[in-house]
């Protein structure tokens, strides 16, 4: 990242390593990219055979390749270049994207996993749900996490270190010299 001088920055300016634009961006298309695999997978699974016997593994590798390319777009919208930025952000965009598939996800697996029993207690009225999952299901929910915080660090790092397009005219900026579209340079007043 180029040298900030007192030309740069105005007075009360902080700066922040995370970006939200770029963590919303990243969480959005890696969200996008979820759900068009998953449907994917659903259909190839409807009609039974290979893809239905390891459905929970295609899952869980979509879900890692999805906070990968969420991490990256984060890492390379970010607009401060460098290895700490990009992790910052893709720790962000894995972050939201847990939050988000835990909110939206855990209620459908209860309801789709889960099995209603009567009690025998008299002194318990109506029935109570009891969810059974497979080990198997846990496992992949287990190793897709931690794979994903993974995957998603490797591309928001990657993402930061790359440089960024540079500016295609720095004429009528008002800038002798122009790196990349976020490291302008403000001219001095007067």
């Amino acid at each position: 990242m180029a040298a900030l001088d007192a030309g740069t920055v105005g007075p009360g300016w902080r700066f922040t390593m995370v970006r939200w634009g770029a963590v919303f961006a990243g969480a959005v298309v890696g969200l996008a990219f979820m759900a068009l695999f998953t449907a994917l997978w659903l259909a190839l699974a409807s009609g039974g055979g290979w893809v239905a016997d390891t459905f929970n593994w295609w899952i869980g590798g979509t879900a890692i390749a999805a906070t990968f390319v969420g991490g990256l777009l984060a890492g390379w919208l970010s607009g401060a270049r460098g290895f700490f930025s990009g992790l910052m952000n893709s720790l962000t965009v894995w972050g939201v994207l847990l939050l988000v598939a835990l909110a939206i996800g855990l209620p459908g697996l209860f309801g789709a996993y889960s099995t209603t029993a009567q009690t025998t207690n008299p002194s318990v009225a109506g029935s109570v749900t009891i969810v059974h999952f497979s080990s198997g299901v846990l496992w992949t929910w287990f190793w897709s996490i931690l794979i994903g915080l993974g995957a998603a660090t490797l591309g928001g790092v990657i993402g930061g270190v790359v440089p960024q397009p540079l500016a295609a005219s720095a004429e009528g900026l008002g800038v002798e010299e122009a790196t990349s579209i976020r490291d302008r340079r403000v001219p001095r007043a007067g």
